[in-house]
């Protein structure tokens, strides 16, 4: 049988094959949209897997999104299956993170520190310009305007590895060359003997660069004496350990034979730092980058076209290959976007190829549609209206469509048109928890439980619609508040008041909810006082019954992820220290961007430009594309920084924007549109932008837009507000099979399920936030104290008994609890610690490898489809030949071995389950690389009369695996199939089982 990459490299063209033929010496590939760069990049792996003896773990790829690791692995599967999960891909920055947790010793100010949120920055700065003597940079009556503009600059010279006393030093360069210049003055005319504009404005510049500079020493000072450090520091904390420690370089170059990077043209300095040191130990340096300068659309994170260039001058003897065939759009479109980016700038041909299309279908007659409104509200509309009517006559399936648009503020318009035409869609915002209006009703509650003396807040929160209050009755309370000159509050707290109201009822449960609220949250940790509030304000009940539920839960989870990381460095905070922090956020314009991830409900696509990046669909259309919105944008308190260095205020030139623009003209295959209206919502004229007036005119097709009547649009909101059930199509069976195929199944999820299968759904399914009990942070401290131990034994590095409670508190003090939970836990730690390594270091084996983790492993379903099953085993103790042990951890309560056999009343086997399903684990991995012949439940901590058992053994057979498969497999189909939608568990209390009637 012809194996997946034979069938896929038969179908390559000549450049495509010489790229995956290409394994030796540095390569470079310059790769267009719809070239096949990522089918490239992953079939030149699995050719050196072919071809060489090099194993999949010497085979390094970066790139630079978590989405683009995904796409990569998921590639690499289809070619070379299972064996693709040890192949390292990480993003730059998860690179660092692996190789700084692998080599903790080389990296302290890392491993001693914690990352510091953006709020902690921005503090930071805020407080450095007003102890400081800054005269430019703190104008007066405004004097945080260029806070964040000074952190993005900061974090940009960062990327760029300019510490402050090397950007000091480039601009005492600068003033010297300004001093010494010999045309600063006019030589004729009226202001002959006067000094220049430009010089003063360079001179002006350069002083406000220096106090920059001083700000910039100020800010890393500060975080070093708070222990603090950034995002960027990770990496160049990489790139100064590997130049400092030359056996780190050294066991990193030995490990990674082949290094391959994707998406290059987003690289910096930093980041192109990495793959030198790495490849600089052979005479031949494997390096191989794909990418486009015409897609660097990220200069904001520090990538230039310099950058991009620079591989050309490091390695002067790389072979370049240019892909020129796209796969993806049509002839026109490829020529419209040629022609915007080649006729502005002198570019070397090679970068620019002129793309030509694949396809010689009849799909390729279209010309790129400009289609022009009279106002922006008659241009959402439009958009719209053609794409109800392409739907309507079965032209293309809502999932073939996007809109795109330049900023994240545009999104939420178009969700609200498309409602209104009852075409289903997905938006797909910013990572921004802020920017969602359900988050500001829960902000403006906290607001209100933290400040209840603030009439605003209070008077607010009586009309968010979660809370229950009937509106009539928000706005009697605030109008009798204020004519009796009282708070809302107490109003809302008399019996008087309340019982002239609507729902009297639903006033005093508020009431009551309220001072309950207000006592926890001065009381209580801030993690404890925000899920109270979420929980019973009927917040976490009201997403769940939205439209767009996953994606609000996503948020809600971002939220939580913050609440918890801000808890790890502030650990007697309250809910006001957090929402103060989230204030800072808001004040200054910042996002608080999540990293949940989750797939998309089907539907029109509705995204900025930016995120589209490596996706296609057949139609896409490009809105607002005006003057301002696409191209010649501006930015009050920028900075101008000097050569050779670019800054943020510079990032959203011309040039930058061009880019972007033909990222989204070429997500394209069929047709593209793009949009414009002569006036905004305000009336005001607006032009169109610059890159659609440079379009070629044969190449496009200008069309004038239909205008439409405020009550057209208003019978159109009323008639999909009747129809509204028929949109929610959140929980389609499709979709969370969708779901459930791509997160895959692990032990945990298999016992809850088993226990409740709307506990399986929404806390592994859906994932929603929950209070981890403080014994769940004290066993993750001991996991990796365990770990540590384990690799200090097989290194044969010297560990003491000192050493493994000195990393079980490292741990603990870095995750998100109390002061006083700490305290309670480390005295517990050290007790229980002390006695577990004197009783098992002895007798330690110590060939075994600890966290093993497993995630390659797929499941054959009865349809065929393939079910990824995940875990991480604890210990793996290596026997004779292929034979393990595996040995379980766990804290708490000992059970006895009936327990853990699930052969008493109560008992559930969910233990035993779990070494069932790491023995069928570690049976398709690998080819069966182990086999686990028996397995041991260790528990920690000693019983109640203070005795430290001996760990619970058992012999693991292939029937253990069987007798798992099967549940795995009957599981899989009920969750594919729903059959459990109309079920309940059998504990009549379970709060699960409860939340289920708001999805049912």
């Amino acid at each position: 049988m012809i194996s997946a990459f034979d069938k896929k490299y038969k179908t390559l063209n000549p450049a495509q094959k010489e790229a995956v033929d290409s394994i030796e010496g540095p390569v470079m590939v310059i790769a267009g949209p719809g070239t096949g760069k990522t089918s490239i990049l992953t079939l030149r792996i699995a050719n050196i897997l072919r071809r060489t003896d090099t194993p999949a773990n010497g085979i390094l790829g970066l790139t630079f999104t978590e989405s683009g690791v995904h796409s990569m692995r998921r590639k690499l599967v289809e070619y070379i299956g299972a064996e693709a999960y040890r192949v390292p891909l990480y993003t730059f920055h998860g690179f660092a993170q692996e190789v700084i947790s692998r080599f903790p010793e080389y990296f302290p100010r890392i491993i001693g520190g914690a990352v510091a949120s953006e709020s902690e920055k921005l503090e930071i700065i805020e407080e450095a310009l007003s102890e400081g003597d800054f005269e430019i940079i703190r104008p007066f009556g405004k004097p945080t305007l260029y806070v964040r503009k000074a952190l993005s600059v900061i974090s940009d010279l960062k990327r760029d590895g300019i510490a402050p006393h090397a950007f000091n030093a480039l601009l005492s360069k600068e003033k010297a060359h300004l001093l010494k210049a010999t045309d600063k003055y006019h030589e004729k005319g009226r202001l002959k003997g006067e000094l220049k504009k430009e010089y003063i404005d360079d001179v002006h510049n350069n002083t406000k660069n220096k106090e920059l500079g001083v700000l910039y020493g100020a800010y890393e000072k500060e975080l070093r004496r708070r222990e603090l450090y950034d995002f960027e520091d990770m990496l160049l904390s990489l790139v100064e350990g590997l130049q400092k420690h030359k056996n780190l370089l050294r066991t990193l170059q030995e490990e990674y034979l082949y290094v391959l990077a994707d998406e290059h043209q987003d690289a910096n300095n930093s980041q192109n730092t990495v793959l030198e040191l790495l490849c600089d130990y052979r005479d031949t340096k494997n390096l191989f980058i794909v990418g486009d300068e015409k897609q660097a659309i990220y200069r904001f994170q520090g990538a230039s076209l310099e950058n991009f260039l620079y591989f050309r001058k490091k390695f002067p003897e790389a072979k370049i290959i240019s892909l020129d065939t796209n796969y993806r759009s049509s002839q026109r479109i490829l020529d419209a976007s040629h022609a915007l980016m080649s006729s502005h700038v002198d570019v070397d041909p090679l970068l620019r190829p002129h793309l030509t299309s694949a396809s010689t279908s009849a799909r390729s007659v279209h010309r790129v549609e400009v289609i022009s409104y009279e106002t922006l509200a008659d241009e959402r509309e439009g958009i719209v209206s053609l794409i109800a009517d392409a739907i309507k006559k079965n032209e293309v399936t809502p999932e073939d469509i996007v809109i795109l648009a330049r900023t994240n503020s545009e999104l939420s318009d178009f969700g609200r048109v498309l409602a209104a035409h009852q075409v289903p869609f997905t938006l797909f915002a910013d990572d921004d928890v802020l920017a969602d209006p359900d988050m500001h009703k829960l902000f403006l509650l906290f607001h209100a439980v933290i400040f209840p003396d603030r009439d605003e807040y209070v008077g607010g929160m009586l009309l968010i619609d979660f809370l229950g209050i009937h509106p009539i009755d928000a706005v009697h309370i605030n109008r009798q508040a204020s004519g009796e000159r009282r708070s809302p509050l107490e109003i809302l707290n008399s019996k008087k008041h309340r019982a002239i109201l609507v729902d009297e009822k639903a006033a005093q449960i508020l009431s009551e909810k309220f001072v309950r609220w207000m006592q926890c949250a001065h009381n209580e940790s801030a993690l404890d006082a925000f899920l109270t509030v979420v929980r019973e304000s009927g917040f976490e009940s009201y997403l769940v019954g939205k439209q767009d539920s996953l994606q609000k839960l996503a948020k809600l989870a971002g939220l939580y992820d913050a609440i918890k990381a801000f808890l790890s460095t502030h650990k007697d905070a309250k809910l006001k220290d957090f929402v103060t922090s989230i204030d800072r956020l808001i004040r200054h314009g910042s996002p608080l961007k999540f990293s949940r991830s989750f797939v998309s409900s089907g539907g029109v696509s509705v995204m900025t430009a930016h995120k589209s990046k490596g996706l296609e669909w057949k139609q896409v259309y490009i809105s607002n594309a005006v003057d301002r919105v696409w191209g010649n944008r501006r930015s009050i308190g920028s900075f101008r920084l000097p050569s050779p260095l670019f800054s943020a205020g510079e990032s959203e030139t011309d040039e930058d924007e061009r880019r972007l623009f033909y990222v989204a003209l070429t997500r394209a295959k069929e047709k593209a549109t793009i949009t414009l209206s002569h006036a905004d919502e305000n009336g005001r004229e607006r032009l169109p932008s610059r890159f659609v007036e440079e379009l070629p005119p044969e190449g496009i097709e200008r069309i004038e837009g239909k205008a439409y009547s405020g009550i057209e649009r208003f019978a159109r909101i009323v008639k999909s507000t009747l129809a509204m059930p028929s949109l929610k199509r959140q929980w389609d069976r499709e979709f969370l099979e969708k779901l459930f195929l791509e997160q895959g199944m692990n032990a945990t999820a298999l016992n809850n399920y088993l226990t409740c299968p709307w506990k399986y759904f929404f806390k592994n399914l859906i994932r929603l936030p929950d209070i981890p009990a403080p014994y769940l942070y004290f066993g993750t401290s001991v996991h990796a104290a365990l770990k540590a131990f384990a690799d200090a034994r097989r290194t044969g590095v010297k560990f003491l008994k000192k050493d493994f409670f000195e990393v079980f508190t490292r741990t603990l003090v870095r995750l998100p609890i109390t002061k006083s939970d700490l305290g309670r836990l480390n005295k517990k730690g050290k007790k229980t610690l002390e006695m577990y390594f004197d009783a098992r270091a002895p007798h330690w084996h110590d060939n075994s490898l600890a966290e093993y983790p497993i995630s390659g492993v797929f499941l054959a379903l009865s349809d065929g489809k393939q079910l990824l099953l995940r875990g991480r085993l604890d210990k793996l103790e290596l026997l004779e030949g292929r034979a393990v042990h595996v040995v379980d951890y766990k804290t708490g309560a000992r059970r006895t071995r009936n327990e853990i056999l699930g052969n008493t009343k109560n008992a559930s086997g969910d233990i035993k389950r779990q070494l069932n399903f790491y023995r069928l684990l570690l049976d398709l991995h690998e080819k069966g690389k182990y086999e686990m012949v028996s397995a041991g439940i260790d528990f920690v901590e000693p019983d109640n009369k203070g005795k430290l058992h001996a760990p619970e053994r058992f012999f693991m057979s292939p029937e253990d695996a069987l007798s798992v498969q099967g549940e795995v497999t009957k599981v899989a189909e009920e969750i594919r199939s729903l059959a459990f939608w109309d079920q309940t568990c059998d504990d009549r209390e379970c709060e699960f089982c409860v939340l289920r009637s708001l999805v049912v």
